[in-house]
């Protein structure tokens, strides 16, 4: 149990890494967020390392996995 209770921080090595990628290639939004389909559209069109395309789709695991922890059927059934 031990092992897989932390693995989201053993995940992420190296942080900010895709948000530099992403500001490099053009896929970074003004408001400071990564457009995950831009650079899903980039790395299809170009060549992109193994290691990119797993940093994205970490990121798009994650973004699900906070969608999921916002939600509260509560607070929705009664708004």
């Amino acid at each position: 149990m031990a092992r897989t209770k932390k693995w989201i921080q053993r995940a992420v090595r190296k942080p900010g890494a895709l948000s530099e990628y992403a500001q490099r290639v053009g896929c970074l939004r003004s408001d400071g967020r990564i457009s995950i389909p831009c650079l899903e559209r980039y790395c299809r069109e170009h060549r992109c390392s193994t290691t990119t395309i797993r940093r994205i789709n970490l990121a798009k695991t994650l973004i699900s996995l906070r969608r999921e922890l916002d939600f509260d059927p509560c607070r929705e059934a009664v708004g």
